[in-house]
This record gives C-alpha cells, sequence and structure tokens, in this order.
C-alpha cells in the first residue's frame, strides 16, 4: 500500500482501513486498533514498507514524521548491506574460482586436479555433495570424483543414453533439478551420471 503509492499511511481506526486492502481483514482479526505504514525507498527504489500498530492514542503527524526518518535511513542500511553481502559473496566467488585456477595448476595429476576442482565446486555453492562425470567414450559417461553425499557414486560407470550428463551435454547449459523434477523425467534424470 505506501510502498506502491511512495508516501506513508496511518489509520487512525481500522474503519478508515480500504476493505479491498489484504490487511484489513488480517487486522481486524488479531483486534488492532490503528495503523502506520511506511514507505522503505533507497534512492528512489521501493524496497518495501515498515509497519507500526496500535498506539495508544493513534498515529499523528509527529509519529508520522519520525517513522518516515526511520524508514528513509533504514532503507539505506538495507541497500547497504545487501550491497556489501552481494559484494562479499562475490569476492567469496573469486576465490573459489581463483582457488579453482590454481588447483588447475598446482599438480600434474588428473585425480588431484579433478578432485580439487569438485571440492571447490561443493564449497562455492554450498553444496552437501559435488561431482565431475568425464565421458569414456561416445556412449559411456563415467563419475571419477565425487565429495559429499554424491561419493558412493565415485568410479560409476554407466550407458551415457537418458543421463542427466547426455541432456547437459546437449543442451550445452546448465540443468537445475530439484525432487520434482527428478519425479517428471527419472529416465532422464537418473542420478548414477
Amino acid at each position: 500500500m505506501a510502498s506502491a503509492e511512495r508516501r506513508s499511511f496511518a489509520f487512525a481506526s481500522l474503519d478508515d482501513v480500504p476493505p479491498t486492502t489484504p490487511v484489513a481483514e488480517e487486522a481486524r482479526r488479531l483486534g488492532l486498533r490503528n495503523l502506520l505504514f511506511c514507505p522503505l525507498q533507497a534512492h528512489d527504489e521501493p524496497l518495501g514498507v515498515l509497519v507500526a500498530v496500535d498506539r495508544d492514542g493513534g498515529f499523528g503527524p509527529q509519529e508520522v514524521r519520525l517513522m518516515e526518518a526511520l524508514a528513509d535511513a533504514a532503507a539505506l542500511a538495507i541497500r547497504n548491506a545487501a550491497m556489501l553481502e552481494r559484494e562479499r559473496r562475490r569476492a567469496e566467488e573469486n576465490r573459489a574460482l581463483l582457488a579453482a585456477a590454481e588447483a588447475l595448476t598446482s599438480s600434474l595429476d588428473p585425480d588431484v586436479v579433478m578432485t580439487r576442482i569438485v571440492e571447490i565446486a561443493a564449497e562455492l555453492v554450498g553444496a552437501d555433495g559435488a561431482g565431475l562425470t568425464m565421458l569414456l567414450d561416445a556412449e559411456t559417461v563415467s563419475f571419477p570424483v565425487a565429495v559429499g553425499c554424491l561419493a558412493p557414486f565415485r568410479r560409476a560407470a554407466s550407458p551415457l543414453r537418458g543421463t542427466v550428463t547426455e541432456r547437459v551435454l546437449a543442451g550445452g547449459v546448465p540443468v537445475l533439478l530439484d525432487a520434482d523434477g527428478l519425479d517428471e523425467a527419472p529416465e532422464a534424470t537418473r542420478l548414477a551420471t
């Protein structure tokens, strides 16, 4: 409500809340007496709405001004915190990519290089497991390296046809599967590869 119209709303009584507003029914159910909604905006970008409820005597112009000042400061703090978090994640990703590059050049042993890359992949995305599949020939795929919950699949081999590896290689793009995706196409999403 406040964010879409970019202004604050103070309702001294629930009778003043437009009945079509989703909050009206919930406010009545909770027995709220009065409501104040202030937009959270940083650099003209709407982020959300700061809400205060049930003030003895209702909300007046002074409370609106105070909440708007807080909302302005809060919006900047939220935006800055989000930007810092994105930068922190970006720095972590860069560190992981650098570690992967170092792993690629630090050893001539393919098993060492592949294991380190899989460990970095799991760490990079916060996964409980990671693995690497490799084509043995045009029809066979292996799982030479697997860590975490995928470790039981290490060194497994299977026909390429119908595997996720086939699907990813054919599409040339990442494939994201969740539990529903596994149920929808079990043959195309065999976990073995």
